[in-house]
């Protein structure tokens, strides 16, 4: 019975270190979507800029009214391009800002899914890293202990908070 219980743990012991290891790579990748997503994000904003600037340049151009009527009309024209390259920029950049939300958003609720899953069931409290060893896993940091209670309390979480803040009680 001993030797069946044992092959029983070391399998919940393995199947769980492999879940682990899948939600730590997921969350990796996730990240450097996002990452991506707000290293896009300045670049578009920068390109807006830019393309203001040489809108202004054109605009001032054109308000001067010191050339003829043929170049009046080519610079009407090339400020018109202007305005659309910058309004398909601003969509481009509203696709990114709504994909990066989207990203932070499932950053957010892959947090809670990690802390809920590294809640320690006796103490309440949450493993400061996923490397605490058994020397380790009766200690904690108030820090981390304090920002796992709000992200508990930021979904709804009040179970998990309350064993967290039960153990400070």
């Amino acid at each position: 019975a001993a030797a069946a219980v044992a092959i029983i743990f070391i399998a919940l012991l393995a199947f769980t270190s492999v879940y682990n290891y899948k939600l730590r790579l997921a969350n990796e990748e996730l990240i450097n979507r996002l990452v991506a997503a707000q290293q896009e994000e300045i670049e578009i904003h920068a390109a807006i800029k830019a393309i203001i600037e040489e809108g202004n340049v054109v605009l001032e151009q054109i308000e001067k009214g010191e050339i003829g009527p043929e170049e009046q009309k080519q610079l009407e024209s090339t400020y018109e391009q202007i305005t659309q390259r910058k309004d398909e920029v601003e969509d481009q950049l509203s696709l990114v800002e709504r994909e990066k939300e989207g990203l932070q958003a499932t950053v957010l609720e892959k947090m809670h899914l990690w802390l809920s899953n590294h809640q320690n069931p006796s103490t309440g409290l949450i493993l400061s890293s996923e490397n605490d060893s058994a020397a380790t896993k009766d200690f904690s940091f108030v820090y981390d202990q304090a920002l796992a209670a709000n992200v508990f309390l930021s979904f709804k979480n009040d179970r998990g908070a309350r064993q967290i803040l039960n153990f400070f009680n």
